[in-house]
C-alpha cells in the first residue's frame, strides 16, 4: 500500500474519487472496493485484571483475565461476499493469547457471526520474568489483514517474580 494508506482501517476512510485517482480507474470503482472492504469484520478487545497471585520469588506469578471480544456494530461479518465452500462455518475467527516470550496461554475458534454478541471468558496467565506481558490477538481465519493485538502488562513489582537460575544443570561445586 502507498500514498500514506497502511491498514484496512485508513483504507475504509477513504474519499472513493481518491482511490479511483491513485489507482487510475473510472467510477464506481471507489465505491464498489469500499463496499467490499466495509464488508470484512472489524474486531475489538478488551482485557481486564481480574486477580494476581504472586508469591515471594518462589513460583511465576499467575494473572487471571477477563478478555472481551466482539464486532463492532457496523460489520456486515462478510454477508455479500461470494460463497467459496460448502463447510458447516463460512468464516471462523481465532483469539490466541500468549506471552511476550511466545509462551502458549490460551486458543479458541469461534464463529464470527457468534461476535456479534460481546464474548467475554477468563484466562490465568503465568509470568516468570517482570519483562514478560500477556498478548491477544483476533483474527479472521480467511481474510488476511484484519488481525488486531492488544497487550497487557502486570504492574507487579519485580521481587514477587521467581529468581532465574543459570548455574548450568551439570555443574559441580568443588569442595575443600
Amino acid at each position: 500500500m502507498q500514498h500514506g494508506i497502511t491498514s484496512l482501517q485508513e483504507f475504509r476512510k477513504q474519499d472513493p474519487m481518491r482511490l479511483e485517482m491513485l489507482l487510475n480507474r473510472r467510477p464506481p470503482f471507489g465505491h464498489q472496493v469500499l463496499a467490499i472492504v466495509n464488508q470484512f469484520p472489524q474486531y475489538y478487545i478488551e482485557v481486564e485484571e481480574i486477580g494476581t497471585t504472586h508469591s515471594d520469588g518462589s513460583s511465576p506469578v499467575e494473572v487471571e483475565l477477563a478478555v472481551t471480544c466482539g464486532l463492532l456494530d457496523d460489520s456486515d461479518t462478510g454477508a455479500g461476499l461470494p460463497k467459496k465452500s460448502k463447510s458447516k462455518y463460512k468464516d471462523m475467527t481465532q483469539i490466541l493469547t500468549v506471552s511476550s516470550d511466545l509462551d502458549y496461554v490460551d486458543f479458541r475458534r469461534t464463529p464470527t457471526k457468534g461476535l456479534k454478541t460481546p464474548k467475554t471468558f477468563v484466562i490465568t496467565a503465568q509470568l516468570t520474568k517482570p519483562s514478560q506481558s500477556v498478548l491477544v490477538q483476533v483474527s479472521s481465519e480467511t481474510i488476511a489483514g484484519i488481525t488486531i493485538t492488544q497487550s497487557y502488562k502486570p504492574n507487579i513489582p519485580s521481587t514477587a517474580y521467581p529468581t532465574v537460575i543459570t548455574r548450568p544443570q551439570n555443574a559441580q561445586v568443588d569442595s575443600l
